[in-house]
């Protein structure tokens, strides 16, 4: 066992040896230091909440790793406000990197034109582009002849003509004229985003019966006269009626007395 050193009298030359030779010390402190250093650096870049654990990316479409959804929203016209669950993501064209996969309320809006709102549902990791077209306000103008008539669009009053109607949602619409006296008339449209048009209606007047002419006196003396042969030529046509009647009854009456005659002479 010769040439080993007891732990006590290893510790003791070690602080006699420390306590001749200055640098000994100065090395002990620097290897403390660096050793404090690395802990801090260690932690230092962890986020609250956040584990020293290894994060795994997600796999995406392609067999890329993908951790996130991401979209590219664009609109005609762009620089419209784009508000996906109600968060507000600027304006379009915007691309969004930090999205998680689910289903998102888009809200697109733009002055002068109408608000559209969508719902996406999007499964996969990956890039997604998204396009959109926003419709503005369109004008109508009816005009009838003759004028004064009254202008209904799908079921809804909307004047007389000339009618003018300037904050129309593009579609389709049915419009119908009617004035007292003509004909209705009825046309169908396609309102087209941030369109002027007119629509003319020609009005056709209704047909009327043909009235009675007025009667004159000849007229009038000749169907009275004509009243009257008729009822003469109905009483003659009577009394003709009758006296056959009569010429039957007595036919019989005198073929019964001769019956009567003839039974009487054989009893």
């Amino acid at each position: 066992m010769q040439g080993l050193i007891a732990p006590e009298a290893y510790k003791k030359r070690q602080k006699q040896e420390c306590s001749v030779n200055p640098k000994c010390g100065r090395a002990t402190f620097f290897s403390v230091l660096i050793i404090i250093t690395a802990v801090f650096t260690a932690y230092g870049t962890q986020q609250p909440g956040e584990t020293l654990a290894q994060t795994v990316p997600r796999d995406g479409e392609n067999g890329e790793n993908k951790a996130n959804v991401v979209l590219l929203i664009v609109t005609n016209p762009s620089g419209a406000q784009i508000q996906i669950n109600d968060s507000v993501y600027g304006l379009s064209p915007v691309l969004i990197t930090d999205l998680d996969t689910g289903t998102f309320e888009i809200d697109m809006g733009k002055s002068g034109h109408y608000r559209r709102r969508v719902r996406v549902r999007i499964d996969t990791y990956g890039q997604r582009n998204l396009n959109f077209e926003l419709q503005r306000p369109a004008t109508l103008k009816v005009v009838s002849s003759p004028p004064g008539a009254e202008v209904f669009i799908d079921k809804d009053r909307g004047g007389t003509t000339p009618f003018f109607i300037n904050q129309l949602r593009p579609a389709e619409y049915q419009l119908r004229c009617t004035l007292e006296g003509y004909e209705p008339a009825h046309k169908q449209i396609e309102v087209l985003s941030g369109a002027s048009d007119t629509v003319f209606f020609t009005l056709e007047p209704i047909a009327k019966q043909q009235e009675n002419p007025p009667v004159t006196f000849d007229e009038q003396e000749k169907d009275q006269e004509g009243r009257t042969d008729l009822a003469e030529a109905e009483k003659r046509k009577g009394f003709r009626a009758n006296i056959s009647r009569i010429m039957v009854i007595g036919a019989f009456a005198l073929f019964g007395i001769l019956l009567f005659s003839l039974e009487k002479a054989q009893s």
